[in-house]
């Protein structure tokens, strides 16, 4: 039957039909784990456990309940979101034995709906970092390119859905790392307006910034999840025809790899066949006051938030304590950075917090004054690096600074607090990309509808076969 080929929707069409079973989807999920262990996919698992919960989810009945809405389907959980008995350990050997007594909510909003747990999903370490190669841990592979990143910081979870060893897994970002990694593993990610999700339970870094967010295969599958965790079950109607997409040429296009821009621009010429209308936005300088303030917010929230959320779990140390832990060097270097740059003062931060309002004024701005639904550009400025590239990567022809090559497009509505959802738009050199929408805040249903009526339009991509992964097991 192939089904760790199919999609939470698909997946749970068959359950209610009769013609899986929780307990047989799940083996097949776990014949599939087995084959595709040397993407170093998992943190933590308990397979017997997830067994025992399967065959008691058939027993229930739950899966040919369709009031039921995520019955019998696993997820893969990033080890920074705490689950009740398996470890946490946000990707740094300080926290190599934590393990968590209860779920963070949104773990239990997801188990209350019918879910069940696969496992933890391997991180970038602290989730500061956008490759996912991680020293403690070691580097995640990409399924499509296993000697490429599969992105960052949630690129286990993005590894697992792409794998077909989950069809869904929740990711957190902050600056980018549910839709970055779905850009770089042809998959749908989503980071909703901030405050959206209930952050409980999960290992901090900038609280402005921090959210939890869904990836998975189809936008269906992202408004699925979505609505079990907001309890908002609407889906408005959009017709194509009535879209107006903003197309932010500077500040989001230039500067991107050629062959990723113009597959970018192939998807929204499609979208504008259909109907959409595409309105070129003048620079509004997003970008630099993202650059400006918004690690500034970041270094004084997390200097503030982390010791208070270590002490909880019973790790009452220093940032300092931290970063002599650190497995990472790129990650020990950053914390050493925020060290230097975190004593900017209440009044420093109050300061950028008012930077931070003038860019949600400009976002509002340009989609009031263009009466636009979405902003639309290429996720990531060049498809995924290969692994053991962590500072630089060569970008039409210069060696960039890693981070920004595939960070700089998703962290401005990240610090402006924005719904974004990135959905794949092709292939370069067995390599994906994606397209990321940005829109309002509070437009979240709305952002999913938009961005079906694009994935319908657009190819969809089959999951890698996973024929090669055996030769990357032991190298």
């Amino acid at each position: 039957m192939q089904a760790w080929r199919f999609s939470v929707c698909e997946i749970r069409a068959a359950m209610l039909k009769g013609e899986i079973s929780c307990a047989e989807y799940v083996d097949e999920l776990i014949e599939r784990a087995s084959r595709a262990h040397p993407l170093n996919i998992w943190m933590d698992t308990d397979f017997d456990r997830l067994r025992e919960e399967a065959t008691q989810c058939d027993s229930s009945g739950a899966p040919r309940d369709p009031t039921v809405p995520l019955a019998g389907i696993p997820f893969g959980i990033k080890d920074n979101i705490e689950v009740a008995g398996l470890r946490c350990t946000a990707g740094t050997p300080l926290l190599d034995q934590y393990r968590p007594v209860s779920d963070a909510p949104s773990v239990a909003q997801l188990r209350a709906a019918g879910a069940l747990v696969m496992g933890k999903t391997g991180m970038h370490e602290l989730a500061m970092g956008v490759t996912n190669n991680n020293a403690y841990s070691g580097a995640v592979r990409n399924p499509y390119a296993p000697n490429h990143s599969p992105g960052g910081s949630s690129g286990g979870s993005a590894a697992a859905v792409a794998a077909g060893v989950v069809p869904a897994a929740l990711g957190t970002d902050t600056g980018g790392s549910v839709r970055y990694p779905a850009a770089a593993c042809n998959l749908v990610g989503l980071r909703p307006t901030a405050g959206r999700y209930n952050r409980e339970g999960v290992f901090p870094l900038s609280r402005t910034r921090d959210t939890l967010g869904p990836m998975a295969r189809t936008v269906a599958d992202v408004a699925l999840i979505d609505s079990v965790l907001t309890g908002q079950w609407n889906q408005p109607e959009v017709a194509l025809k009535q879209v107006r997409i903003g197309v932010p040429r500077e500040g989001f296009w230039d500067d991107a790899d050629p062959s990723v821009a113009e597959c970018v621009h192939q998807a929204l010429a499609t979208l504008a066949q259909a109907g959409a209308e595409l309105i070129e936005v003048r620079p509004f300088g997003a970008e630099i006051l993202d650059a400006e303030i918004g690690f500034q917010l970041g270094r004084f929230e997390m200097s503030e938030d982390l010791p208070r959320y270590l002490a909880s779990i019973g790790f009452p140390i220093s940032l300092a304590q931290l970063q002599k832990n650190i497995a990472s060097p790129d990650v020990a270097a950053s914390v050493a950075t925020r060290l230097l740059l975190s004593a900017i003062g209440i009044e420093g931060y109050r300061e950028a917090q008012r930077w931070r309002a003038s860019l949600q004024a400009k976002y509002a701005n340009i989609f009031q004054v263009h009466r636009l639904d979405v902003l639309a550009f290429p996720t990531a400025l060049l498809t995924p690096p290969r692994l053991g590239q962590d500072i630089t990567v060569l970008l039409n022809g210069e060696e960039r600074p890693l981070f920004p090559v595939y960070a700089r497009n998703t962290s401005p509505a990240s610090l402006a607090g924005l719904p974004g959802i990135s959905i794949p738009v092709g292939m370069l050199q067995g390599l994906p990309v994606g397209m990321e929408f940005d829109a309002p805040p509070h437009t979240d249903r709305r952002l999913l509808t938009i961005a079906a009526q694009a994935e319908a339009l657009l190819p969809r991509f089959e999951l890698p076969c996973g024929a090669d992964w055996a030769d990357f097991a032991t190298t």
